[in-house]
């Protein structure tokens, strides 16, 4: 059964565009809170939390890419900066030498939780200021707009985006 199409309308273009709106403003929000707190970029962050939720397992460059939603070669640069940094560790795989395994130092499981800490912080205060908004309602149009893009396979729930790897925030890991 083929689903209709309708033509976009001008309020359907102004509800696009405060989305994408919002969604920048809060970017540069949990981005501010991250450089303040961590002395690290978002990007930066997202594979810090991403090695730390792994814990004690550690994570190949291409399971970080997965859980993070980001390309494989971002991956490889943040993972050269936070290395130089002292925050993460490359080691070789126990059984397969062409891979490699990333850790989180001490120093860096150390900034992830003051970043952690700071961006929940930042959370926090952005949700209490959308008064009315559930989470739930949140996510159900999180859901819709991910689904619309396709960029994202299966429905956007608390659970699923919790299962690619992603933290809720706020609420820490």
């Amino acid at each position: 059964m083929a689903m209709a199409t309708r033509k976009p309308t001008a309020d359907d273009a102004m509800a696009l565009q405060a989305v994408v709106h919002a969604g920048a403003a809060l970017s540069r929000a949990l981005e501010d809170a991250a450089r303040r707190a961590g002395g690290v970029c978002l990007s930066q962050y997202n594979v810090l939390g991403a090695l730390a939720r792994a814990e004690p397992s550690t994570l190949e460059p291409r399971q970080i890419a997965t859980a993070t939603g980001t390309g494989s070669a971002q991956v490889t640069m943040v993972l050269d900066r936070l290395e130089q940094a002292g925050l993460v560790e490359r080691r070789p795989h126990p059984t397969d030498r062409r891979r490699r395994e990333v850790v989180l130092t001490d120093a860096g499981r150390e900034r992830e939780e003051a970043t952690s800490a700071a961006i929940e912080v930042a959370a926090r205060g952005i949700l209490a200021r959308a008064a009315g908004l559930a989470p739930a309602d949140i996510l159900a149009v999180a859901a819709a707009l991910d689904d619309a893009v396709g960029d994202v396979g299966g429905p956007m729930t608390a659970d699923g985006w919790a299962a690619r790897g992603n933290a809720p925030i706020p609420g820490g890991r």
